[in-house]
């Protein structure tokens, strides 16, 4: 009969509970995946940033991560990573679209439409870029109809459009 020693049970137990689901043992980018699932991320980055050098500039590394630095509100962060994404990785879209979505939330519109623009002109189906570009054009229109309103208070066909915009306005502030 095998006699099982009950320190050594309790500490395989403790390392079965803190490895997540799924995850390899060894394999960080793995943990930060699942850490990031479930929500907890100060523990996703620092298992990301764990990752050994040989991984630390793939772009699945770099992009988890910029989407874990967005979740902890790392704004500035973040947009610096999806930066780096669309110089080192310019094929890929969904870069570009996160890196919009963080620019507009920051005020740079013009930044984040050109972020979107090439998100669509790499994948033309991506149906998130181009909902996120709808809104960001919305915005656009409604922040055109307000200078014009400026301009001219009497500006009744600008405040007439600008209040037929403002119904679909909640839509444009959610980050995709």
């Amino acid at each position: 009969m095998v006699k099982i020693n009950p320190f050594l049970l309790a500490c395989w137990l403790a390392l079965a509970l803190l490895t997540p689901a799924g995850a390899a043992p060894g394999d960080p980018l793995a943990t930060a995946q699942q850490l990031f699932d479930q929500r907890h991320f100060s523990d996703a980055l620092k298992a990301i940033d764990s990752t050994p050098a040989a991984q630390a500039l793939a772009p699945r590394r770099l992009f988890l991560r910029g989407l874990i630095l967005t979740e902890l509100g790392r704004r500035e962060e973040a947009m610096a990573t999806f930066k780096k994404l669309t110089i080192d990785y310019p094929e890929l879209p969904e870069p570009y679209n996160n890196l919009a979505v963080l620019q507009a939330q920051a005020g740079q519109f013009d930044q984040a439409r050109v972020s979107l623009e090439l998100a669509v002109r790499l994948q033309p189906s991506n149906p998130m870029a181009l909902e996120n570009l709808g809104d960001l054009y919305l915005r656009l229109a409604m922040q055109a109809y307000d200078h014009a309103r400026q301009l001219n208070p009497k500006a009744v066909g600008a405040q007439r459009k600008r209040e037929a915009l403002r119904a679909l306005a909640p839509a444009s502030d959610s980050a995709r």
